[in-house]
């Protein structure tokens, strides 16, 4: 290149991911885990691991790694890997499933969690709360055998809606504010409820040590009878939602409904609820009372409307056939058509609905005996009775009932979680923030044969992907609460304005970051948007990570 030559180069996501990764300490944390030589090693598996990392944050998830070197060829390498030894042709797909194997032989749970834990005290964030849920993911291809006996891509229920395809499941647990504390990627066949105790005891473990706690909170698939023992012996804070498998579930909303004694409550986004505090013993060897909180919820409600008008409607045509039926059945006897009618209100009562029944009677004349009548003989009056049915519909008082029912549901908590009602279910409503994590870690990733040749490297893999879940989360965390701090606003393309945008908002605008090459110089080229560089900044770092090595990123990472 001639001196004097301008070149623009796209930069896009990737020094920011290498920022981001470089904040997270990812390469140290790693080579510390591993077993490696530092002599006969052309690159450190922490350094492989993150420039993957990096590679998957820019890209996101869609460069195979038969295609790392080739990726690499086309970036800024020159700058990027200033400093170091470090060429495209050292960063090749055997390079990268050597790590993966180095990766896959540590307790990468445990890894995870300190290199999670190290992030949040940096960025002094609090862990008042953990949510944990779990996800599935499809995979495709056929792996070199099964080479690790406590992880299994195999059949199991798919939330994916895909069960002809084998899976694995991933665990993950974040604080309150959605920042990633926990990941676990497990066999694609173990239950929700077995993994949900053994989630939350290794959790338990880890942070008090680093001497934190506060409580759990997980869907029904936490509350199992052998689930309350575990967390009642080990002092386990949780909360969750009592599944309609217990008996308590139902006798707790019908006390309710019973004593009306609901206090409303308006959520801060403006959702209407009805309240009704009380306590129940869910297991009949245990005698522990545990806090159960009913709610009503009005959003619920509206949709229970809908959902039951539907059942009840096929339900009605259903009963509808069945009595045109019995109106076709003749009676010779009044007292007999008496009883059945009275049997047919009665079954169609049990089952929440109404009609009116009455007897019909008719009188035909027919010939007494078999076989033709004689001319001299007279035809004798018979009277026949029938029944006739009409106004068959779902009775109001049990349609108002059913549907009070429905609309409820009960939270679960420990007897010694101090929280008012209201501040339960608020916290159980942030259950959101672990889902939300899952649409970002799923969006869009594929495991295939192509890509990897064994389980141990999905495995593996699957917790690189944490990873860049991790840095994608504290991204947004970071922007939006400089937005706050700053009073400052996000302008989206429509020209409105939030202090609440995406994480994929906020890639998306960077992906448009230019530098200028002048030789071996780097210069910041203007954004086509202002925005673009804010963007750098409230994330926390300086624009100049645009033009620095990787060796020097760390010191661009403003106070």
């Amino acid at each position: 290149m001639q001196p004097n030559t301008i070149k623009p180069i796209h930069v896009g996501v990737l020094p920011f991911s290498f920022a981001m990764a470089r904040m997270a300490n990812i390469q140290e944390a790693i080579d510390r885990a591993v077993t490696w030589r530092e002599d006969n090693t052309k690159v450190s598996p922490g350094f492989l691991i993150e420039t993957l990392t990096a590679a998957i944050m820019a890209t996101h998830g869609h460069m195979p790694l038969s295609h790392m070197e080739d990726y690499w060829k086309v970036q800024d390498w020159e700058l990027l890997f200033r400093g170091t030894n470090i060429t495209p042709a050292k960063l090749n797909d055997d390079a990268y499933g050597r790590a993966l194997d180095k990766l896959a032989d540590v307790d990468l749970e445990q890894l995870c969690m300190d290199i999670s834990y190290q992030l949040l005290t940096q960025q002094g964030c609090t862990i008042q709360a953990i949510h944990a849920d779990t996800t599935s993911k499809s995979v495709q291809g056929v792996y070199d055998g099964q080479d690790d006996d406590a992880f299994d891509i195999t059949y199991g229920h798919s939330k994916d809606h895909r069960p002809d395809l084998k899976q694995i499941k991933i665990g993950l647990g974040v604080q309150q504010n959605g920042l990633p504390l926990f990941g676990h990627v497990f066999s694609g066949n173990v239950s929700d409820q077995k993994w949900s105790i053994e989630a939350v005891q290794s959790m338990k473990a880890f942070f008090e040590e680093k001497g934190r706690t506060a409580p759990f909170i997980l869907d029904s698939s936490l509350v199992t009878k052998e689930n309350l023992a575990t967390m009642e012996k080990e002092s386990i804070l949780f909360l969750s939602r009592l599944p309609d498998t217990f008996s308590l579930t139902k006798s707790a909303k019908e006390q309710a409904v019973q004593k009306e004694e609901w206090r409303p409550f308006k959520s801060p986004s403006g959702k209407e609820y009805h309240l009704y505090e009380t306590v129940g013993i869910p297991c009949e060897k245990q005698r522990t009372s545990y806090l159960l909180l009913v709610v009503w919820s009005k959003e619920l409600a509206a949709k229970k409307e809908q959902t039951l008008g539907k059942k009840w409607a096929k339900i009605q045509e259903k009963l509808a056939k069945e009595l045109a039926k019995k109106e076709k059945v003749p009676f010779s006897c009044e007292a007999d058509a008496q009883t059945a009618m009275q049997e047919s209100i009665r079954s169609i009562q049990e089952k929440g609905f109404s009609v009116h029944g009455k007897i019909v009677s008719a009188t035909t004349k027919q010939h007494p005996g078999r076989g033709r009548p004689k001319k001299e003989e007279s035809p004798e009056e018979r009277t026949i009775y029938t029944l006739s049915f009409s106004g068959l519909a779902v009775h109001p008082a049990f349609a108002e009932r059913e549907l009070h029912m429905a609309s409820c549901f009960v939270l679960i908590s420990s007897p010694e979680l101090d929280m008012c009602a209201e501040d339960r279910l608020l916290l159980y409503k942030k259950q959101s923030r672990v889902e939300t994590r899952f649409r970002l870690l799923k969006d869009p990733i594929l495991f295939h044969n192509v890509y990897l040749k064994s389980s141990r490297r999905v495995k593996a893999l699957g917790y690189i992907f944490y990873l860049v879940l991790l840095l994608l989360s504290y991204l947004e965390y970071q922007v939006r609460r400089s937005l706050e701090q700053q009073d400052s606003d996000w302008i989206t393309p429509d020209k409105k304005k939030t202090r609440t945008p995406s994480v994929k908002t906020i890639i998306k605008t960077m992906e448009g970051l230019l530098t200028m090459a002048i030789g071996s110089e780097r210069c910041i080229a203007e954004p086509p948007l202002p925005q673009m560089h804010h963007v750098i900044e409230w994330a926390g770092f300086s624009t100049a990570i645009l033009v620095s090595p990787i060796m020097e990123m760390k010191q661009h990472i403003q106070p």
